[in-house]
């Protein structure tokens, strides 16, 4: 499939997403809003001995919006859709002919978009309590949204429009007889496919978000 088909098909794909999750919004519950920042990082896998090349984490931003539905006493199925900023940097020594050892260190970063689909299943252990905690995990897909670079080692037509991983965390939410409760949450992201592969190298993401919002 050609690049052009690739991210065709991914933003298609977005837009049925979108549908369904308007669709579905007359049916849900609790409808509700995060923002937070998003700590991320990439394993460079090479498929050379003895090579290698430390990833420094990258941070962003981070966004989404949620319906929920009680499934349960204790328990809801919230469909989510985030945009998330992830990627990674690295310290490069520069060097010359004039200074072989290396002249200084310059640090690039490279910064990779997606919005993220995520079905998840959050347990709470509490209920009708002013603070109630709560646990998070489901599948999530990643969708290519956009990507930059200070040094182009890969480019945006080479990195795989879809990534299959998960979620898991952990969250409270505040003053949960409210209108509108405050919610906290931290959660961990995964990818079990590939963001990247060609040649010798492999990359996959992993990130890290802390994220506040409400629910309506």
């Amino acid at each position: 499939m050609n690049t052009t088909n690739r991210h065709f098909g991914a933003f298609t794909l977005v837009a049925m997403l979108l549908a369904l999750f308007i669709t579905s919004s007359t049916m849900s519950q609790d409808f509700g809003i995060k923002v937070g920042l998003s700590s991320s990082g990439q394993s460079y896998e090479y498929d050379i001995a003895d090579f290698e090349v430390e990833r420094l984490n990258q941070y962003g931003f981070s966004a989404g919006i949620f319906l929920s539905h009680k499934i349960g006493f204790l328990s809801e199925i919230r469909f989510e859709v985030d945009f998330v900023q992830k990627g990674s940097g690295a310290d490069i020594l520069i060097t010359t002919p004039q200074y072989p050892d290396g002249l200084e260190w310059f640090r690039f970063t490279d910064r990779i978009n997606y919005v993220s689909v995520k079905v998840l299943a959050t347990p709470s252990l509490l209920s009708n309590s002013a603070i109630g905690p709560y646990f998070i995990i489901g599948p999530r897909l990643d969708i290519l949204a956009g990507y930059t670079t200070a040094i182009s080692f890969i480019s945006l037509d080479e990195l795989n429009s879809t990534v299959i991983g998960a979620t898991i965390g952990v969250g409270i939410i505040l003053n949960s007889k409210s209108s509108a409760p405050l919610l906290l949450e931290a959660t961990y992201s995964p990818d079990f496919s590939n963001a990247y592969e060609k040649g010798v190298l492999t990359v996959k993401n992993n990130s890290f978000q802390l994220m506040a919002g409400f629910s309506f």
